[in-house]
Parts: structure tokens; sequence; C-alpha cells
């Protein structure tokens, strides 16, 4: 529903002056078929002579973004040349100053990440060219990355009013491989993000890529460092056929969770696709994840997750030696 009024004062034909309140009640929006949100608020829109301003507050009731994100090929284009500035249009001349803040039902579901956002952000500038203050904030999530899962900690988004949308991304991520705890931070501006990781007991990085790509390191991989190497090229070069290939797949299965990925064999040394799938059993509730390196019927790995509440789940699966084991995770929030 959208409720709008207000009142008009006219020069003859011409507004001379415009107050207009407008009120939201859920109101749908939907931005693609994967990205869609359930809005509601008040904004008022004041025009006096050649002063225009639209302000107001709008908060996300339900939001939902599952749409892909071709994040191989994307890291390729970031430092393109910024866009010509657009035609001065009449939306120049608008100003603004609106709220935008939501925390209980933002979800962003997609082959980066699976978690709940809430945000607290402020439209500035103009109507044809707005900009972004404020912060978007992980409350708890799943990362992928290189074929693991991990459990986000922390993670926000600081927009600064600049003209551009490029926010300060502060990551921080944590799993477990072979009895390694390994931290995964990604901080930075989009454009100049970097990558770091850390461990108990302590890895070098180059080590903690290997323990994620082939679940070894040191002298069990010796011989396969170049494969390593070669795994990691692939995933940039191919990026963009990778993104197509998974995404053209996921919509033909369903699957909640679809990736190739370039994967060292341990047996072979080289570079072979390796492939994984998650889906959700039972919604909410029931996790599951199959991984398999293509083209052989070992290196396997079987991964359960059922969720008892927020706070208790229980684990279990088999890894790619064929051992069995199970866990049981609590989850503890601090404020």
């Amino acid at each position: 529903d959208i409720e709008l009024s207000g009142r008009i004062r006219l020069d003859g034909i011409r507004a001379q002056r415009v107050d207009m309140d407008m009120l939201l009640s859920n109101v749908t929006l939907t931005m693609s078929k994967d990205f869609v949100a359930n809005l509601g608020g008040n904004l008022i829109y004041r025009a006096d002579g050649d002063s225009r301003l639209l302000a107001g507050e709008v908060s996300i009731n339900r939001a939902s973004y599952r749409d892909r994100l071709e994040w191989k090929s994307w890291i390729l284009k970031l430092r393109r040349a910024a866009a010509p500035k657009p035609v001065k249009s009449f939306m120049d001349d608008i100003k603004l100053s609106v709220r935008l803040f939501g925390q209980d039902d933002v979800i962003i579901d997609n082959n980066v990440a699976t978690a709940n956002l809430k945000m607290d952000l402020v439209l500035r500038g103009v109507l044809s060219s707005p900009l972004l203050m404020g912060r978007v904030e992980s409350t708890g999530g799943k990362l992928y990355f290189r074929n693991s899962e991990f459990r986000l900690l922390r993670g926000t988004a600081d927009f600064s009013d600049t003209a551009q949308a490029d926010p300060y991304v502060d990551i921080v991520a944590e799993t477990w491989v072979k009895g390694y705890h390994i931290w995964l931070t990604l901080e930075g501006r989009l454009e100049q993000l970097d990558l770091s990781m850390a461990s108990d007991p302590e890895l070098e990085e180059i080590e903690i890529l290997a323990l994620l790509t082939v679940g070894e390191f040191g002298e069990r991989i010796e011989g396969l460092e170049g494969g390593i190497g070669a795994a990691e090229a692939t995933s940039i070069i191919t990026g963009g056929f990778q993104d197509i290939v998974e995404e053209r797949l996921k919509d033909l299965t369903g699957i909640s969770r679809f990736s190739i990925d370039p994967y060292v064999s341990r047996k072979t040394g080289t570079v072979t696709p390796r492939l994984t799938v998650s889906k959700q059993v039972i919604s909410d509730r029931l996790y599951v994840t199959y991984s398999s390196a293509m083209n052989t019927s070992e290196e396997q790995e079987i991964k359960l997750e059922y969720v008892l509440n927020r706070n208790i789940s229980l684990l279990g699966g088999k890894d790619d030696r064929g051992s069995l084991g199970g866990d049981v995770m609590f989850r503890f929030h601090f404020k």
C-alpha cells in the first residue's frame, strides 16, 4: 500500500510550492528474480522554487539476496576505468536525506556467503547520483572459499560520504581443517582488498592454502606445489567460464550451492576439477554438502549439519580418506 497526501500551491499553471507525504506499507520490490525486498516507512517531498528535497525513513521488513556473485571474473574487473558522468537531468536538483535500515530478516544466500545482515544507511547527495553513508553488518553465517566452508565471525561494510559506492570491508571467518584452526581476513576498499590467512598451530600462508586445496602441507605435498599454483591461476583465468557454468547448473538442478573449482589431486599431483554441491534437505535445519574430485571415485567428502536451535548444531561426515566423524557445535553471542 502507498498512501499519498499533501498540497500544491500554484502560480498560474506553474507549481510554486509542493509539500507531499508518502506512507509506505508492505511494499515489495523485485530488483531481479533473486533479489526481493519488502519495505515500509515514510517519505516526504518538498519543493519551493529551485529547492527540492526527498527525505524520510525506509525500513526493510524482509529482504533476500540470492543473486550469484561472479567473483572470479569480478576480480579481473576491479580496476576498470570509472564510467563517464551521466548527462545532467532534473533529478540532479532533488537533494536526498533518506535513512534505510533493517535488521530482522535481511538475508544473503548465494555462492559466496550465507548470512543474516543488518544495515543502517543514509542516502545523501542528489537523486541522480546518491551518496551512501553508514554500515552493513553480518549477524552470523557462512563464507565459502577454496572448497572450504568458513564460519563468519565478523563482517562489516562501512560506506563513507564519497562519490563512489566503495565501502571499507572488514571480514573475519574461521574453519577447521585436519586439526588446524584457520582464520581468513578480508580487509580494505573493494578496489584494493587484502586477503590474509593465519592458523593455530601456526603455518605459513602457502601451507594454509595447500591445506585448504588438498588437505595436506609440508613434506606431504612435495611435488604438488606447482599444481597448487596452477590451481590458483586456473581459478582466476577461467573465472568467467566457471561462473556461467555454475549458474546454469544451479538453475537446472535447484541445488542451494553448486561450484566447480580447480583441485590438485593428492594421488597424481595434477590439476583436476572438483565439484561441490550443497542442499537444504529440511529448510533451515538439515544441510548436506558433497564434494568430489572428478574422474575418480576417491577423494570424496560428505558433510552433514543439523541445526537444533540458534545455539547448537550437530555435525557429521566422511572425509576424503574415508574416516567418519562427528561434532557438536555450540554458538555463543556476546553484546
